[in-house]
C-alpha cells in the first residue's frame, strides 16, 4: 500500500487561513447585499410617502412649487406667494 503524502503544517495553516478569509469575506458581502436590499426597500417606501404628501399639498395649495428650505410657495411660473 502506498504511503499517503501530506503537505507541511505551515502550508496547511496558510491554506486554511486563505480559505477562512475567503469564506468570511463572502459572508460580509452577503450581509452588505442584505443591507443594500433593505436600503433600497426603504427608499421605495420613503418615495411613496413623498408622493402621498405631495398629493395632499397639491389638494390643499393647488399645483405650485414649494421651496423645501423655507416653505415658500410659488406658482409654477415662479411668482412667490409666501404661504407656510
Amino acid at each position: 500500500m502506498a504511503k499517503k503524502l501530506k503537505i507541511t503544517k505551515d502550508e496547511l495553516t496558510k491554506l486554511q487561513v486563505s480559505v477562512r478569509n475567503i469564506n468570511q469575506t463572502q459572508i460580509q458581502i452577503g450581509i452588505l447585499e442584505i443591507q443594500k436590499s433593505e436600503a433600497i426597500d426603504s427608499i421605495k417606501m420613503l418615495k411613496n410617502n413623498l408622493v402621498v404628501l405631495q398629493k395632499e399639498m397639491e389638494d390643499k395649495y393647488g399645483s405650485v412649487n414649494v421651496n423645501i428650505n423655507d416653505g415658500t410657495i410659488s406658482d409654477k411660473d415662479g411668482e412667490s406667494d409666501k404661504k407656510n
